[in-house]
């Protein structure tokens, strides 16, 4: 049995992959703690799983309503400053708790920010499991390391110095750590940034069909994410598209509402995301790394209206392995969207079948095998410097 301490901070789409992970290593036996989000711990207080919040519930309204200004270099370090270094104040300190007395525990959490973790690896000397959600990742990292390390500097080497790390910020922060990417090599290979591919990894499955109430059919399901990260811009494009193509089509946003006039249906909730996907011929998204797996898993074309961060990036990724259609933002006309909503739906009718994902079991499968091949190797070299030392006590 294995000691493993998994963190993970964002959005929904950051923290479910991570908890999935969570899950199935707790189920094949291990000891398994998870420091998340508050808004996320009733949801996995399951069979007594052991998780822990990193801040209250009013800081993660705060953040989701001011995540969009990760959209924009010249805010993004604010948010940064006013959220994830708080949580990774926090959260390291918990970690810090958690790790002690277990000297053969391994730490596992989201590539970036991951600041608490990386304290606590460096501080305790614990190996540390990068966990990839995006390939934005591996592509921006270096934008990631000039923030944190640089216009950050003051907070963080304040942060650091906590913790006994009075090396160089940016040695701290490249700290070698093993690279998971909870993506299909197909999608993008991050093998030549070091990392081993798992695949797609949340916590739901379409199998959840048979679970609930049959809705009223959809031809088109709107989301855009948990957060604000979508825009405002996004909801009134999107549902202009739907309204001129005339389609039957649902939107599912905490944070905005369709226009006034507009055909488009609203809810603020649905029970299950992965049953709404599936239910739905087509689905116009915000090029979120989440809902990009699920649509992929369930075979269902996408439209990707995708701004700022990672997302238009992993919406060419989609258009470009043709599973769905990206329209920049220069292109985000009413008209241009219904003309892109009826290509995906004469698209869908001709092609019922497409998927090219590996499903979610077997992703979460594989990164579970290689969190577990860490830490063997970390209890091996427990058991050969224990070793080492009884020899060298023996021979005193």
């Amino acid at each position: 049995m294995l000691r493993i301490i998994l963190t993970s901070e964002g959005t929904e789409g950051d923290v479910s992959p991570v908890w999935a992970i969570a899950r199935a290593l707790a189920q094949r036996g291990h000891r398994v703690s998870l420091v998340t989000h508050r808004a996320f711990v009733q949801r996995f207080q399951v069979d007594g799983f052991d998780v822990h919040a990193m801040d209250s519930g009013s800081d993660y309204d705060g953040f989701l309503g001011a995540c969009e200004g990760l959209n924009d270099p010249r805010t993004a370090a604010s948010v940064f400053r006013d959220h994830f270094l708080p949580w990774a104040r926090t959260g390291a300190a918990i970690l810090q708790s958690l790790v002690e007395d277990s000297p053969e525990a391994i730490l596992v959490t989201n590539a970036t920010p991951g600041i608490a973790a990386r304290l606590v690896s460096a501080a305790q000397g614990l190996p540390l499991v990068a966990l990839c959600t995006y390939p934005d990742n591996l592509r921006t990292a270096a934008l990631v390391e000039l923030m944190v390390c640089e216009r950050l500097r003051d907070h963080v080497s304040a942060l650091a110095h906590s913790y006994g790390i009075r090396t160089d910020l940016r040695s701290w922060w490249r700290t070698p750590a093993r690279q998971l990417a909870l993506w299909p090599r197909w999608f993008f290979d991050g093998s030549t940034f070091g990392c081993l591919h798992t695949g797609f990894c949340w916590t739901e499955r379409a199998s959840k069909l048979d679970d609930l109430p049959p809705p009223r059919p959809r031809d088109v399901l709107i989301t855009g994410g948990s957060a604000t990260l979508a825009g405002a811009q996004f909801i009134e494009v999107a549902t202009r598209g739907c309204d001129i193509a005339g389609t039957n089509a649902l939107l599912v946003s905490r944070h905005f509402k369709p226009p006034p006039g507009s055909a488009v249906e609203h809810q603020s909730h649905v029970a299950s995301m992965t049953v709404a996907i599936a239910r739905s011929r087509i689905v116009i998204n915000h090029g979120g790394m989440g809902t990009i797996g699920q649509c992929l898993d369930a075979g269902k074309p996408q439209l990707l209206l995708a701004h700022g961060g990672d997302r238009p990036f992993n919406a060419r990724l989609v258009q470009s392995s043709g599973a769905g259609i990206s329209l920049p933002r220069n292109r985000w006309t009413g008209d241009e969207v219904a003309a892109a909503i009826r290509d995906l739906l004469a698209y869908a009718r001709d092609q019922p079948t497409f998927t090219r994902a590996s499903g979610p079991n077997l992703a979460i499968e594989r990164s579970c095998d290689l969190i577990e091949r860490v830490g063997v190797e970390r209890c091996d070299l427990l058991a050969h410097q224990r070793s080492l030392k009884d020899h060298e006590e023996s021979s005193a």
